[in-house]
């Protein structure tokens, strides 16, 4: 049996893990008392937020068809109401939950790690740890997500068709586990946020709103557009994910609103063939233009290339009648090199020691 939604496929089996998922965080709509998950049978699960009692009414919606992520989503709005609870009200607050959740003690997100798993096991979603190649080759049949521990006594088996594997157990978090996951069950990952953006791997459900944001003429004015072709850029995107992302672990993300979660645009690192440093580059949508998004973005970055990727330089290459992005650069801290030329075209490389 299957469901028939907006023209996308619809299982009975996808609908009942959906339905797994909003059953094992009950104790959420309690906790906020203004938050709910409904079964639209064959549209979905709907996901309602903020019921405002003077309008009838609740604020957000969303539609779910896909257990793990609807899974992401509880778990995000579980989390957020743990930390910010205690301090609403407060000067506290103000600093916002990036900021609470990264002082907190480390006693206390292992806390919050345990009871995800909690979540996960009651909501049927699980990575399994193994060390016989057999019993990986079983799971992987079955559509499981496997992580390999690999030992003396193992090297020899066969562990084709795993993706990851680790030595040391003891040393694994819980945040590395939660990526696998996500690997397998095709969920990008969720790379920073700022004050107004979330930047997170690009999904073939972004490609809509990219493809909205790259019909303008004046994005693809001083970058490679979109292929015309929708199926040969779907096909790029799944080989880059899994030869950039997956090899890498950065890339050029995908740019969305905190509040809406529309997609606003595109930013991250790329290596470029005979340059040594990772390169920074951006997009913003014309109606996000102008609204200081580009700096918020590129100086979140330029941070986290530096703190997590263990970048030393990143450089930029802009065309010179770039005058905005040359301005933008400037700002961020980069200093003009050179120019190089790169497939015919000429450009400014500028250079920033992180």
């Amino acid at each position: 049996m299957r469901y028939l939604c907006m023209g996308e496929k619809y299982s009975k089996e996808e609908h009942d893990k959906c339905k797994k998922v909003a059953e094992a965080f009950r104790e959420l709509y309690d906790m906020l008392g203004d938050t709910c998950v409904l079964d639209a049978g064959e549209f979905g699960f709907v996901y309602l937020t903020y019921y405002r009692e003077q309008k009838s009414c609740f604020d957000k919606n969303k539609v779910y068809r896909n257990a793990e992520e609807l899974f992401e989503a509880l778990w995000d709005e579980w989390l957020y109401s743990e930390v910010m609870q205690p301090v609403y009200g407060t000067e506290d607050a103000e600093a916002g939950f990036e900021e609470i959740y990264r002082k907190l003690p480390d006693e206390r997100k292992q806390e919050y790690a345990v009871r995800k798993q909690q979540f996960m096991d009651l909501a049927g979603l699980k990575l399994w740890i193994v060390d016989n190649g057999k019993r990986a080759q079983e799971l992987l049949e079955q559509g499981c997500p496997v992580l390999v521990w690999l030992h003396e006594d193992n090297r020899d088996q066969d562990f084709s068709g795993v993706r990851y594997a680790c030595e040391n157990i003891s040393e694994l978090d819980f945040d590395y586990l939660e990526k696998v996951y996500r690997r397998y069950v095709g969920i990008p990952w969720e790379i920073l946020t700022t004050e107004r953006c979330l930047i997170r791997e690009t999904g073939a459900e972004d490609l809509d709103a990219l493809y909205e944001i790259y019909a303008d003429p004046s994005v693809t004015k001083y970058t490679e557009g979109l292929y015309p072709e929708r199926a040969k850029e779907e096909a790029y995107l799944k080989d880059y994910t899994e030869n950039m992302y997956y090899f890498y672990n950065y890339g050029v993300w995908t740019i969305c609103d905190r509040m809406t979660g529309q997609v606003i645009g595109r930013a991250g690192f790329s290596n470029r063939e005979g340059c040594e440093d990772p390169e920074l580059g951006f997009v913003i949508g014309v109606p996000w233009q102008r609204q200081g998004y580009a700096t918020e973005v590129c100086k979140a970055l330029l941070k986290y290339g530096k703190e997590e990727l263990g970048f030393e330089r990143v450089q930029m290459l802009v065309m010179p009648e770039n005058e905005i992005s040359l301005h933008l650069a400037e700002r961020l801290g980069f200093s003009q090199l050179d120019q190089v030329t790169w497939e015919g075209t000429c450009y400014e490389r500028l250079l920033m020691e992180l």
